[in-house]
């Protein structure tokens, strides 16, 4: 199900899907309980250099604008470096104009793209398994991944503090809105919303963010290649990246969450098992068309079996009605570690 703007027709949706990346229009991740301001995801649209105008599109985010109490006040996060996003311009693509679409203002956050993440962790494998003690700390900070998580994590507080302190809806994309996105999306509301440090929610927010929305696990992980087969040009571990975030509020908010770093490290070693049908495709329709919830074990049930041990005996749980419970992590590199438990 995705939720968008009431008086949006779906002849306006065709349009706009035809105006957008892989047709991923713009619908709702979460709506704020205390605002009502939205955060909303999509693909990038596609002006091009001669900068094409659809009126449809302009016209479903003026829509989410209107959802908010304060009607002029949307920010579109471009989780993409600036540069990237007028480069995708001469292929058709590119990013929305402040003017054409009346926002507050268009936001680059200079997230880099799935191949400089792929070749930052395969340095950081390489510097794991080197025993040049002398050189760790130089060459951990070559690899550049602690970099990556925390401009990773800079751009979802940014996203909070549109959001709750100033009431300010927000739409997330990045190119296809597949990556970046939901690492923006999947982040913020842990932030903001303490549902999502339970372990049942902290799955449903993966369910609904990365498996329902389409996140690309068959190519991202390397489960397409044959035994022996050189990197798919298509691997990058942007889950293993996103879930490296949530690893850092662990640390930082120890008592916030429900489960502890045994639960995120269960969960990466299900989805490089090859086991559960939720992380074997690339979309909820290939899921279904595979009938793989139906011929692979449920990933959920054996967590409910598990629960016990990943518990966190130290959690002190929040109201959702409780505006005190919105986390803000500190994001300078002293604040952050590198994540040696997987």
């Amino acid at each position: 199900v995705l939720v968008v703007p009431s008086r949006v027709t779906d002849e306006q949706l065709r349009s706009c899907a035809d105006f957008r990346s892989k047709r991923r229009i713009p619908f709702l991740c979460w709506l704020s309980p205390f605002s009502a301001s939205a955060i909303c995801r999509s693909a990038q649209p596609l002006p091009g250099v001669t900068r094409q105008r659809c009126v449809e599109d302009e016209l479903v985010i003026r829509e989410i604008m209107l959802t908010n109490p304060n009607p002029d006040s949307l920010v579109i996060v471009d989780a993409r470096p600036k540069a990237n996003a007028m480069g995708n311009q001469v292929l058709g693509k590119g990013f929305e104009s402040n003017e054409l679409y009346s926002v507050r203002k268009v936001m680059f956050m200079g997230m880099e793209n799935i191949h400089v993440i792929r070749d930052s962790f395969m340095k950081m494998r390489d510097l794991v398994n080197s025993k040049k003690d002398t050189t760790w700390f130089s060459g951990l900070e070559a690899t550049g991944w602690m970099k990556h998580v925390q401009t990773m994590l800079r751009s979802a507080c940014q996203i909070v503090e549109w959001v709750d302190h100033s009431a300010v809806s927000v739409l997330i994309h990045c190119s296809d809105g597949w990556d970046r996105t939901p690492q923006l999306s999947s982040l913020s509301l842990i932030m903001l919303d303490p549902m999502y440090r339970s372990i049942e929610g902290f799955w449903k927010l993966i369910e609904k963010e990365w498996i329902n929305a389409g996140h690309n696990f068959n190519l991202r992980t390397n489960h397409t290649l044959k035994r022996g087969s050189a990197v798919h040009d298509q691997f990058s571990p942007i889950f293993l990246q996103y879930l490296d975030g949530v690893y850092q509020l662990l640390r930082q908010f120890p008592t916030a969450f429900e489960f502890r770093e045994d639960f995120l490290i269960f969960i990466l070693d299900a989805l490089y098992s090859c086991r559960y049908g939720q992380f074997l495709f690339s979309c909820e329709k290939d899921i279904v068309t595979a009938a793989a919830t139906t011929k692979t074990p449920s990933l959920w049930i054996e967590i409910v079996h598990r629960i016990p041990s990943f518990t966190n005996p130290h959690f002190a749980g929040r109201n959702r009605s409780d505006r005190h419970s919105i986390l803000i992590p500190q994001t300078n590199m002293r604040s952050l570690q590198l994540w040696d438990g997987y």
